[in-house]
């Protein structure tokens, strides 16, 4: 099976990312963050950063583009959250998301510190074993990617959500962490961090260093569970986003 991941930016760079998609499109899965559904261009600009062609119809748009696949929507704040894309052959056995920091629609004086985080989850079975895929979002934060408290209580949620679950696990996203952090540490235990087991020099395209000329090179994340067996991992150079694919195949 064949899973990409990827912060969409909001549809920002909209034409090449629709012709990413396409020309994937026969990806079994897609995970995407910073998806908006209907999202109206004021309250798109408050929740996704210097993303002035973002659209609030780009998740439409995606499913247009991908007849073949069932789409799972979760918002966090309003219309704007998380999107999975599966196909349809596929036979999901559950869905859903869980909060991991705050709540939904918690976003206070329009900062967007304060927008909850949730983990958008889906569950189907493989060869007859269950797998689940987690797409996550993680907080964001004025003082950068390192450990926070409330990162650190974020990570231990989700570790404890994975815990309760049997099978396969692949949680990917964009977790706003550093390497290095406790906070990763936390949900890498008894999981396979890919990014760094194929030593990955950076997850960011050359269009976040054109908007934030700073130099944090990661932020996106692909972590399995030990009994997934790794076919291909790989960061796809598309310029599509301020961030770039990531592309699992197992």
């Amino acid at each position: 099976m064949k899973l990409i991941s990827l912060n969409i930016w909001g549809g920002n760079i909209h034409g090449p990312l629709l012709e990413f998609i396409t020309k994937h499109k026969d990806t079994d899965i897609f995970c995407f963050q910073e998806i908006l559904n209907g999202t109206d261009s004021s309250t798109t600009k408050k929740i996704i950063q210097n993303a002035p062609n973002a659209t609030g119809t780009i998740y439409s748009q995606i499913q247009g583009i991908l007849p073949m696949h069932s789409g799972y929507f979760a918002p966090a704040q309003d219309q704007s959250g998380l999107g999975i894309f599966i196909k349809k052959g596929i036979n999901v056995k559950n869905h859903g998301d869980i909060f991991v920091f705050r709540k939904k629609d918690a976003m206070e004086n329009n900062d967007p510190a304060t927008v909850g985080k949730n983990l958008q989850y889906l569950e189907f079975a493989k060869d007859q074993k269950p797998v689940i895929i987690v797409n996550f979002h993680g907080l964001w934060i004025r003082k950068g990617k390192e450990d926070s408290n409330d990162r650190i209580s974020q990570s231990e949620k989700i570790k404890a959500f994975l815990d309760s679950k049997l099978g396969a696990k692949i949680l990917v996203g964009d977790f706003n962490l550093k390497p290095n952090t406790k906070s990763l540490a936390i949900l890498e235990s008894k999981m396979r961090n890919l990014v760094k087991e194929y030593k990955v020099a950076s997850t960011r395209s050359s269009k976040f260093y054109d908007w934030y000329k700073f130099g944090d090179t990661f932020a996106d994340y692909i972590l399995v569970s030990n009994d997934l067996e790794i076919l291909d991992f790989k960061v796809l150079q598309d310029q599509v986003s301020d961030h770039l694919p990531l592309y699992l195949e197992f």
